[in-house]
């Protein structure tokens, strides 16, 4: 096909190049989600949102919407039955990859409106596991399948059109010939792929994440030494809630912050798995600090830090050093979200427990038209492995060829350090 081509290759050097001329230019963000099947966010240059939403139906040629996540659902009603007879399971992947394909076109059309590069969660590092509707190896059937269709897209079937770019005879070759996932790397010509670590339960106003260890923390001891380590804990009367107060360079942590000092509050009312009930249920947080601080005989507010650390960690105390760590913890949690049955209107948002600039608890609203913020959980992900699009388009910047005329091999790569100081900044 179209023989007379130069086929010169070297797509992804031409496609870094474009990127480091461009004052302005949009990334497109997808994200398998936990809830929704594929999630995805557009934003510009400056992280602005252009679009969000989610894949879970797609309208076909006969104009005629068609729900794939209902469909999927109701597959997968009888999942433990289906998995004993093959032949369902195949179905259920049919289904999968029949609507993947679908997707690819709604993407493709959007690249084009937009005029974007696209970013995914690179699957061969740091895969992330969890409750996703696309599972791996469906995920890289649509990689390959999308690579396949940016090699000779076509974006205008007008035969009055011919010659011109996107045309038939004059189409886009926006990726490289595929070769294998492990050869990919990190960039397929518009594609880039970035890590999917510390994207999804991430505050957006602010970069704040949970990457305190506590995996130590297992006896009343450790315990009490741990809140020890603080640098307050206070009931806040303007809020109307508990606060602790800490600096992440004082703790074992996963990944070092840029910012190390945070506040975080008893926010919000939100959804825990309870291992007892065998299904989530509602905790409002700053309710279960106050009976914690009851059944230890604090009523008085006044010096609570003080209060609380006069606390002895002995057997009579356990419970008390116990409870603590538990509302801690669940005042760290970002994700409130009830386990996808089919029910329509269950909750799966983002509670922030940090104020922002703005003094403001950031909590998704599950509007997709509201383009200030990112509308819920899955959205939440793919904006900001859209924000990692945006750092590596910036490193691009930065970097610029070599004195040999070559692109270094690091531009593309995307520390913990890098993407946490880019955020919180």
């Amino acid at each position: 096909m179209n023989y007379s081509a130069l086929g010169k290759g070297q797509i992804n050097d031409g496609v870094l190049d474009c990127l480091s001329q461009k004052e302005k230019y949009n990334v497109i963000g997808i994200d398998r989600g936990e809830r929704n099947l594929l999630a995805y966010c557009v934003v510009n240059q400056d992280g602005h949102i252009l679009e969000q939403g989610t894949f879970n139906t797609i309208v076909g040629g006969n104009n005629q919407e068609v729900d794939y996540k209902q469909k999927l659902q109701e597959k997968e009603v009888n999942r433990q039955e289906a998995r004993k007879e093959w032949k369902n399971i195949g179905k259920i992947k049919e289904l999968k990859s029949g609507y993947l394909s679908q997707v690819i076109y709604q993407l493709t059309q959007m690249m084009v409106k937009y005029d974007a590069i696209v970013v995914m969660e690179d699957l061969n590092v740091g895969f992330k596991r969890g409750r996703f509707k696309v599972e791996r190896q469906v995920y890289q059937k649509f990689e390959k399948a999308l690579i396949d269709k940016l090699n000779y897209l076509v974006t205008t079937k007008d035969e009055n059109q011919h010659g011109i770019a996107g045309s038939v005879s004059n189409a886009y070759q926006l990726t490289e010939k595929f070769k294998s996932f492990k050869d990919m790397g990190k960039q397929n010509g518009v594609l880039f792929y970035v890590p999917a670590g510390y994207t999804s339960k991430i505050d957006p106003t602010t970069g704040f994440v949970d990457v305190l260890n506590r995996t130590g923390l297992t006896n009343t001891t450790a315990r009490k030494e741990f809140f020890a380590a603080f640098d307050d804990i206070f009931y806040s009367k303007e809020d109307e809630m508990f606060a602790f107060s800490f600096d992440y360079s004082r703790f074992k942590v996963f990944q070092e912050m840029h910012r190390k000092k945070w506040t975080v509050y008893t926010n919000g009312i939100k959804y825990i798995y309870s291992s007892k009930q065998r299904k989530e249920i509602l905790i409002d947080v700053t309710r279960m600090m106050k009976e914690v601080l009851e059944k230890a005989g604090i009523t008085n507010y006044d010096n609570l830090y003080r209060q609380i650390l006069n606390i002895e960690a002995d057997k009579t105390h356990a419970e008390f050093w116990k409870s603590l760590q538990y509302v801690f913890e669940r005042t760290m949690q970002l994700r409130s979200s009830q386990t996808d049955n089919g029910e329509s209107n269950l909750e799966d948002k983002i509670i922030s427990p940090v104020k922002n600039v703005d003094g403001v608890f950031y909590e998704s609203n599950g509007d997709y038209h509201d383009l200030t913020n990112p509308a819920d959980a899955d959205t939440n992900g793919a904006f900001h492995i859209a924000k990692k699009g945006l750092l590596l388009v910036e490193n691009v910047k930065k970097t610029g060829r070599g004195a040999n005329g070559k692109w270094h091999p690091k531009t593309k790569n995307i520390s913990n350090k890098d993407w946490f100081a880019f955020v919180q900044k």
